[in-house]
């Protein structure tokens, strides 16, 4: 008996290969989905961890504005070594220390102009070249061997700078020409640094504000008497972006702080010393200012974990909807098969098996099925995913060229629990619902539903003038309600997938229109390397008269109050800079503009969301992601940190829409009080007739030597949404995921409507019926179901796309929710084109129906 049975449970797994290789599949597709986005963000951070490690990335950057001597970082290294090996935050005095993992360095840089290849400004940060801490990753060329070679920032900088020189240019005040031992310096490498993980640089006080890139020069080709910070490494076991890293930095944080303080009081004494009638200098000598930053204020490193984390946010929505749609099709399926197998359940019952040995069969059924789907998507998902959107992220962040994949064992664990409950669970209570019949009751076939009418028979108008094919597709859909549920809810929730999919695209890819089209309309932006003046003025007089062909401006007296109007270009003065607010876990940096507000509508327009309109005084209004991100709103007090690290606080007025970079405007008048600085504009935002025109003046302005950066927006939106490109390997793995849960729910959900059906379709055969006939006669319900299930999809991927899109989370960018028409086409197309599909394909199927052999009857 056993063996019969076993060959009857072989000849089940043969029959049914269909069935089986659905359920397969759409687990496959589940698991993959859910593990593949759930170890993305492990992956990249895995990634970008053994980066750090490798390169020694700094847990405490300390600065002071007295420096730090080679004599002070020796003796200040063996200080924190045992402090570290105390283990104790507070201790700060111990004997000798061996094999300590605590690593001090001093570094130094400077700030200069340099003209690049192109004529073009730029501000790079040079910095001496480090040994133990933040040590380079070399990608081109070799390291320098001579004090008068340098090494350049390779994600800045291409091949083709090898072998030129940096010059310091003659524009750099006194102070920067004076830190280099040499004027040029010869380019003999490209390397990467753990400091700039992310393509952002820092702000500085020369030029546009804003650093371009980093060069790295031998330190004895720099010309130095202290450093002015010191990186220190005091781990190398913890992974990063953990709360136990956090915790034993935050730690030790005050204890460092200390130290530095007791060192920096020790130089400011033997400067007194030193100094003659110490009393009288005493008041001139200024009180040190002592900062240790963790890497919590490194841009590359906080915007990472947030930037990877968006992945994660969408894992703990899709996959959710995926596990309930496959659950949906495998309970569905097995019930099916279980109804189809009653007069084989009812024949063993009455052959004296048990009921265990029954279920038995399709519990291994289902659960082969399941295991074999889970157990290859899980890997083939930890796999693809992370791969994929890792080659993604390369366009903004730089964390080494070999990704280090992540399978997780405790996940797969979960993922085999959900696939077994959604698998052999729902075939256990499917099954046992029918085991707790009688043998004779289940070896006689199912009596039918009783008839009765579908409420369009009540509609008699519309009734009369149906077609008789037609009436009966009504009845067959109506009157079988758990198929058409399951079959709507399936179909609704593969559309609402499909459009959610789109719905991110829309909201990502048209970040920088709605940027540019709609709030920053201007054409061009100007940022001069100092303030405008007359002579500027006149310069770019000339450029519009003679290189652009604009000379109108003169019947207005050219710049008046601020304001140019010409016939091919207008434009506003203004000042423009950057500073930083520091948040609890990151450090954000923020434009700031001071101009008059009414100035601004034709170059900026502000739709606020929070409060009346432009600031008043000791007042500011910022754009709304750097307001959330901060907890800031109307009424509330903001601060903000300058390039010298002093700080201003003032009153938030507001909070308008805003998408791309963080914003704050002020009135000139807040500016010159809280600020301390005098206004002198150094930008100007203009308007041209036409996009060509604003290259064109793009391409003249550039000549002026007093230029030190210039954004023409039709290029700006172009980086921009490169910039948001990385993400579209995220989205178009969403929408072929959800397109192919349609496929396989659809396939399925036909096949079983088939299967199930088989007298009636070969009835409908020997009647006559033509197969093109037949397959009307049959897929036509599939059809109209699935109509109806897009028609709820549709407003279900509404609500589901507003939902991701709020807990999408990308550092500088705010997320506008927006579905375009096209996006609902697309999605209605897609899953109607695989129901379209799945009929081509299935009728095959009713073309093998053997007429005579399925009208035999069951007895």
């Amino acid at each position: 008996m056993k063996s019969a049975y076993l060959k009857n449970i072989i000849r089940t797994f043969n029959r049914s290969k269909g069935r089986f290789f659905a359920i397969l599949a759409i687990v496959m597709l589940g698991v993959g989905f859910f593990a593949g986005l759930k170890v993305t963000k492990e992956t990249m951070v895995g990634t970008a961890d053994r980066f750090y490690r490798e390169h020694r990335f700094y847990d405490y950057r300390l600065i002071s504005t007295y420096g730090f001597t080679d004599t002070e970082i020796e003796k200040l290294e063996k200080k924190l070594e045992c402090l570290f090996a105390s283990g104790e935050a507070g201790k700060k005095e111990c004997e000798g220390v061996e094999d300590s993992p605590v690593l001090l360095e001093g570094s130094f840089y400077e700030d200069f102009i340099y003209v690049d290849l192109k004529g073009d400004s730029d501000i790079l940060r040079a910095y001496s070249i480090p040994e133990k801490v933040n040590t380079l990753a070399l990608r081109e060329g070799r390291m320098p061997e001579k004090p008068d070679e340098c090494l350049l920032d390779a994600d800045k900088f291409g091949s083709k700078y090898l072998g030129e020189l940096i010059t310091i240019d003659a524009s750099n005040d006194s102070t920067a020409i004076d830190s280099f031992k040499y004027k040029e310096y010869k380019v003999v490498g490209l390397v990467n640094s753990p400091l700039y993980l992310s393509g952002e640089r820092e702000t500085t006080s020369i030029g546009n504000g804003r650093v371009t890139a980093a060069v790295f020069i031998p330190k004895e080709g720099m010309s130095f008497e202290y450093y002015k910070e010191a990186y220190l490494s005091c781990q190398d076991s913890m992974k990063i972006y953990t709360d136990e890293y956090d915790e034993l930095i935050d730690s030790y944080t005050d204890s460092i702080r200390d130290i530095l303080g007791e060192m920096a009081y020790e130089r400011r004494k033997a400067i007194l010393d030193d100094l003659f009638l110490r009393p009288i200098m005493e008041e001139s000598v200024p009180i040190p200012e002592i900062y240790v930053l963790t890497r919590k204020m490194n841009t590359g490193y906080a915007g990472y974990d947030s930037d990877t984390s968006i992945v994660r946010d969408i894992a703990k929505i899709f996959p959710v909807f995926f596990f309930l749609i496959a659950a949906l099709v495998c309970s569905t399926t097995m019930t099916r098969m279980i109804d189809e197998e009653r007069g084989q359940i009812g024949t063993f019952r009455a052959m004296g098996y048990s009921n265990g040995a029954i279920l038995l069969k399709y519990l291994l059924y289902s659960g082969s099925a399941g295991m074999i789907g889970c157990i290859s998507g899980f890997f083939a998902g930890c796999w693809m995913f992370p791969f994929v959107i890792a080659r993604a992220y390369t366009m903004l962040y730089n964390y080494g060229e070999k990704t280090i994949y992540y399978y997780s064992p405790g996940l797969l664990v979960i993922c085999i629990i959900v696939t077994l409950i959604c698998t052999m669970g729902t075939t256990f209570f499917a099954c046992r619902r029918e085991l707790q019949g009688m043998p004779a009751e289940l070896i006689r076939p199912k009596a039918p539903a009783a008839g009765k009418r579908i409420f369009l028979e009540y509609i008699r108008p519309l009734w009369r003038s149906m077609k008789f094919l037609h009436k009966v597709t009504a009845r067959n859909i109506f009157r079988f309600k758990k198929r058409m549920i399951m079959m709507i809810v399936g179909i609704a929730g593969c559309t609402a997938l499909v459009l959610t999919g789109f719905g991110i695209k829309d909201s990502i890819s048209n970040i920088a229109n709605f940027q540019f089209e709609e709030i920053d309309v201007y054409d061009a932006a100007v940022i001069y390397k100092g303030g405008i003046d007359d002579k500027i003025r006149e310069e770019f007089y000339s450029v519009l008269e003679e290189s652009f062909g604009d000379s109108s401006f003169k019947e207005n007296d050219g710049w008046q109050d601020g304001i140019l109007q010409g016939d091919r270009v207008s434009g506003i003065e203004l000042y423009q800079t950057t500073i930083t607010l520091n948040l609890e876990n990151a450090v954000k940096s923020v434009y700031l503009i001071a101009a008059e507000g009414d100035r601004l509508p034709g170059y900026i327009e502000f739709n606020m969301t929070e409060g009346d309109g432009y600031p008043g005084r000791g007042e500011v209004i910022l754009s709304d992601k750097i307001a959330k991100l901060a907890d800031k709103k109307k009424g509330d007090d903001i601060t903000f940190t300058l390039s010298d690290n002093s700080e201003v606080t003032l009153r938030v007025a507001g909070v308008f829409e805003n998408y791309v970079w963080h914003y704050a405007f002020v009135t000139p008048e807040t500016y010159s009080e809280y600020f301390g600085r005098e206004y002198t504009p150094n930008a100007m935002y203009l308007n041209t007739s036409s996009e060509e025109d604003a290259y064109s003046l793009g391409a003249a302005i550039n000549e002026i030597p007093e230029v030190a950066s210039l954004n023409v927006v039709p290029a700006l939106k172009d980086r921009v949404s490169k910039m948001m490109s990385m993400l579209n390997a995220v989205v178009w793995l969403v929408i072929g995921s959800a397109g192919a849960l349609a496929f396989i729910v659809l396939i399925n959900l036909s096949n079983i409507n088939i299967t199930e059906r088989v007298r009636e379709i070969a009835t409908i055969k020997v009647l006559g019926f033509y197969s093109g006939e037949t397959g009307s006669y049959v897929f036509r319900e599939n059809f109209v179901l699935t109509l109806m299930g897009t028609v709820f999809g549709i407003p279900a991927g509404r609500i589901l796309h507003s939902f991701v899109i709020s807990q999408i989370k990308v550092d500088m960018v705010s997320f506008k929710t927006v579905l375009f028409g096209k996006s609902y086409i697309l999605s209605v197309i897609i899953v109607i084109g695989f129901a379209v599909t799945v009929d081509l394909l299935m009728r095959r199927k009713l073309e093998r129906i053997d007429m005579a052999e399925s009208m035999k009857a069951v007895e």
